[in-house]
């Protein structure tokens, strides 16, 4: 059901009968409690082995066993939005096309990475490499097919067919990890003293799960937690940045690179925006923060504003 302030709505019931009588009572309700009006010709009555689309998704019945998927419509949408930018990019750099296309690709795929998407993600790298292929071929009409794969696309690992300009590589859907939504145990609640622990570790469990390689055992340095305010940072602001690059957090350098910092594991913490930004007016950006052995693994320690292993540091000593 839908009605006015894309608002959406889904009704389970036992029967189509069952489901006929409730359409009227809902529109009362909704108008007399919400002074909404139900939208009868946007109102669809379905079986579910034929399925329904909700908010992008496609919930469906397969054999009995339920299965829920990115509607077609939003397959075919997101693919069309790209090919659009392609289209009306014809010239501009290779590194201006990544810069425009990573950050739908990663927010569509962060979007229904909870969902059956695995399939549909691989399509969908197949269609864009289809029309990146095209618009290579297009810009260099009197070049050979070698020449322009060895131009636009590279080798990364086991992958032959990657778009890059060298420093940044193209997005794949398919890198994209599913992660299944953990229900919280029924006999729980976020208001209760007792349920505190639980909730904190369901939280690090999903956050764990959406991370990878480098940000993921920087962001275990600190348990999750901001590493100047020290209070945890949400799951949803994780979320939030995969999906569409929202800057509520960051990845900041203990040591600047002004004064001989890397982005290495060791020297990067997390952090929330808003406290990197206080700490910047306050202190300046070449300053490191109070001890910043917190931020440290066991076998890590700073000598001369630099970050070493124990071992280097015992073997320099001798």
């Amino acid at each position: 059901m839908r009605f006015p302030g894309a608002t959406h709505l889904v009704i389970t019931c036992k029967t189509k009968e069952q489901a006929e009588r409730f359409i009227p009572v809902v529109a009362d309700w909704l108008k007399e409690q919400a002074g909404v009006e139900l939208s009868l010709e946007k109102t669809k009555i379905t079986h579910i082995s034929e399925g329904f689309n909700f908010l992008g998704f496609n919930v469906r019945k397969y054999n009995g066993k339920m299965l829920i998927k990115p509607s077609k419509e939003s397959k075919l949408s997101i693919l069309w939005k790209l090919k659009g930018l392609l289209d009306a990019n014809k010239t501009v750099r290779t590194a201006d096309i990544i810069r425009m296309l990573n950050p739908l690709i990663r927010g569509w795929a962060n979007y229904y990475s909870t969902v059956v998407s695995k399939k549909i993600f691989s399509y969908c790298d197949h269609r864009i490499y289809q029309m990146l292929w095209h618009w290579a071929k297009r810009r260099h009409p009197n070049k050979r097919a070698p020449w322009v794969k060895a131009k636009y696309f590279i080798q990364r690992g086991n992958r032959n067919w990657v778009f890059s300009d060298g420093k940044q590589d193209l997005l794949h859907m398919s890198d994209f990890p599913i992660i299944r939504h953990i229900k919280v145990q029924g006999n729980r609640s976020p208001y209760r003293a007792q349920d505190e622990d639980y909730f904190d570790k369901r939280r690090k469990r999903l956050l764990y799960k959406r991370l990878e390689g480098f940000h993921k055992r920087v962001v275990e340095k600190t348990d999750g937690q901001c590493g100047l305010c020290g209070r945890p940072i949400s799951e949803g602001h994780f979320r939030k940045w995969q999906q569409n690059g929202e800057n509520l957090i960051r990845f900041h350098l203990m040591i600047s690179e002004s004064i001989g910092g890397h982005h290495t594991i060791a020297n990067v913490f997390v952090t929330h925006r808003s406290c990197q930004e206080q700490y910047h007016r306050k202190y300046g950006h070449d300053t490191m923060p109070d001890n910043p052995w917190r931020f440290l693994t066991p076998h890590e320690v700073i000598e001369q504003g630099k970050v070493v292993w124990k071992s280097e540091s015992r073997a320099a000593n001798k």
